[in-house]
């Protein structure tokens, strides 16, 4: 009756542990795929990893990806059509989440931080001989 008991308790608290995990990792799975179905942006991740002690999701190798592009009919003098394009990276190697939920139809989180994230972007200019670069590292 002891060993059925602790067999119990020992699957109970694993089940919970599996909760708590699957809860914080479902919340950020729900916020990329919204970002995702927006189609303002493309979001890749690298890969995910839940501490129960801490309450903290670890998430590797993210990325937001934009690719803007904006025309009108209207003529220039070197084209036919004026042309505006924003290509962006933003790239997060190491992004940690503390106490992370879904809650009220968003996200509730106590910390969101992201560690040394890199920004390249490009901007083009229809007629322009040379494009706009920026790329900053943090």
């Amino acid at each position: 009756m002891r060993r059925a008991s602790l067999a119990f308790s020992t699957l109970l608290l694993t089940t919970s542990l599996v909760q708590a995990a699957s809860e914080a990792e479902e919340a950020f799975q729900a916020y990329i795929d919204d970002l995702n179905r927006t189609g303002l942006m493309a979001v890749e991740v690298g890969s995910t990893h839940y501490t129960q002690d801490t309450d903290t999701l670890t998430v590797n190798n993210v990325t937001y990806r934009l690719d803007w592009s904006f025309g009108s009919e209207k003529k220039s003098a070197t084209s036919d059509k004026d042309h505006f394009a924003l290509k962006a990276d933003m790239v997060m190697p190491t992004m940690t989440i503390k106490g992370l939920k879904k809650q009220d139809g968003g996200l509730s989180y106590s910390i969101w931080t992201y560690e040394k994230s890199t920004i390249n972007a490009t901007i083009d200019l229809e007629g322009k001989d040379e494009d706009v670069k920026f790329e900053s590292m943090q």
